[in-house]
């Protein structure tokens, strides 16, 4: 009886140790296999004239996960004077090693930015943060979700002129693997679509804002659209101007903005026109518009008499559309709100009857 008992445990002892080996092995071939996979993915990327350039490659996080790690890392479009570069000392992935798929990159070095918009002089930016993490998710070896989340980020450089971006927090979501039920027919009028784009940013302060009528600092701004159109053909400025030439828009699902004294959400389209201002129609619902005009008032934006005239004009619209402004029955959140159109057209963002913000040239 204790040789039968001994010869068990010798023989799962033996498994466990055949499993570890099998696993073992496995681990160092997929980490082969990743390095390899790196050093093809920068030198397709060299074939095509961007710049790829990293020190110290290597996968770490034995037995539980794979890290690849790199230092140094350039990353820049073609040319003598690329349109963008990125750089930062050291990057961090984590990938499971029965799902290499997924992809969770860390950033917690400085990332510097480089870029030259339609042909100026090249403005050179730094982010730092206390954490910065992106994840990647992969499909047929190219990437199909995107994501990045910024904890307390401070961005300058560049030309904010005004001192440094402040962010609390910012999460961004990309989706990129349309569904091919919801790619149109190419006989449709309906453009295709590019990207599902997702934005969610908190606390967003900085001194070059519309300090004198909305303040320094964005409480909230959340995004969700889609971006319709053909496939950019070329990348920076000009891919954009061929996009929106060619009848590109951003489908806007839901869009709410809390800045000072403006609150408001919208529904709509936007592009941009020949001067690359955005160009767009929207509807909008409002909250708080009496102390958005004195706000514009104080700040010198609206004269006393335009102001009682925008006023008037809201004060019949918000009636019309029944506002719940002194009515008991309403939300805290939703009292005085009520929808009304918003525009971007020639150079000018109005909101009702009321001009809000001059537009200037994003590029």
């Amino acid at each position: 009886m204790q040789e039968k008992s001994n010869l068990r445990y010798f023989l799962l002892g033996a498994g466990v140790l055949i499993l570890a080996a099998a696993y073992s092995w496995y681990w160092f071939l997929m980490a082969d296999r990743i390095v390899l996979g790196i050093e093809e993915w920068a030198a397709k990327r060299r074939a095509e004239g961007f710049a790829v350039e990293y020190t110290g490659l290597a996968v770490n996080g034995f037995p539980l996960r794979m890290q690849p790690e790199a230092h140094n890392l350039r990353l820049a479009s073609p040319g003598a004077e690329p349109a963008w570069e990125w750089r930062t000392s050291h990057l961090i992935a984590n990938v499971l090693p029965y799902n290499l798929n997924h992809i969770v990159l860390t950033l917690q070095q400085p990332q510097d930015f480089t870029l030259r918009l339609d042909g100026e002089e090249a403005q050179r930016y730094r982010l730092t943060s206390a954490n910065t993490r992106a994840s990647l998710i992969l499909s047929h070896g190219k990437i199909a979700r995107a994501a990045m989340e910024i904890l307390e980020g401070v961005l300058s450089g560049g030309r904010l002129t005004a001192g440094p971006l402040a962010l609390e927090h910012g999460q961004v979501h990309a989706r990129l693997d349309m569904p091919a039920d919801e790619t149109p027919d190419p006989r449709s009028p309906e453009p295709p679509k590019l990207m599902e784009l997702s934005l969610n940013l908190e606390n967003l302060s900085y001194e070059g804002f519309l300090k004198p009528v909305l303040g320094a600092e964005l409480s909230r701004l959340d995004f969700r659209g889609v971006i319709e159109g053909d496939a950019l053909p070329r990348s920076g400025v000009a891919g954009v101007r061929e996009w929106r030439d060619a009848g590109g828009i951003v489908q806007i699902a839901a869009f709410e903005i809390g800045w000072g004294p403006l609150n408001l959400s919208a529904t709509g389209t936007v592009t941009l026109d020949k001067q690359d201002r955005l160009l767009g129609s929207m509807i909008a619902k409002l909250r708080g518009h009496e102390a958005l005009i004195q706000s514009m008032q104080d700040a010198g934006e609206l004269k006393p008499d335009e102001a009682r005239g925008a006023r008037l004009a809201l004060g019949v619209i918000a009636m019309a559309a029944g506002a719940t402004a002194g009515n008991s029955s309403g939300s805290q959140d939703h009292q005085g709100e009520f929808s009304l159109p918003l525009t971007l057209q020639d150079g000018e963002m109005l909101l009702g009857p009321v001009r809000l913000a001059k537009l200037k040239p994003i590029f």
